[in-house]
């Protein structure tokens, strides 16, 4: 299971921008390897995970991103439609699943050629 980027930092998920900002600057105070010449492996080790978390937290778009994948771990006797809902959540709207079972069925190749094919066209093949 994924990190859970609230509980590294020890905020919750309502805490405020400036509240992220001040808790991980504490913890980056607290951990930074120069300052923990007894055991600067796990110290770095932590600091990886506090920059991991507060990379996340600290960005709007991707905070809201992780919120969102993270609700459905959390919740999950809430259906879900398909695959394609997550992908959208990860990844934005760039693919769009197909609905029917006839195109399901369509689309799931399993030859390179055949998925080379429906993405560039049997004519880039020829050349």
């Amino acid at each position: 299971m994924a990190k859970d980027y609230y509980e590294v930092l020890g905020v919750n998920k309502n805490s405020t921008d400036d509240e992220i900002k001040k808790t991980y600057r504490k913890l980056a105070r607290k951990y930074h390897p120069d300052l923990n010449r007894d055991d600067p492996k796990a110290a770095e080790t932590k600091m990886r995970e506090i920059n991991e978390a507060y990379d996340v937290l600290k960005d709007k778009e991707k905070r809201t991103q992780y919120d969102k994948s993270r609700q459905r771990v959390h919740e999950p006797d809430k259906p879900s439609s398909d695959f394609s809902e997550l992908y959208k959540t990860w990844f934005g709207d760039s693919y769009d699943a197909p609905k029917s079972k006839k195109n399901r069925a369509r689309k799931n190749t399993s030859d390179l050629n055949d998925l080379y094919n429906e993405w560039f066209g049997d004519d880039n093949l020829k050349r």
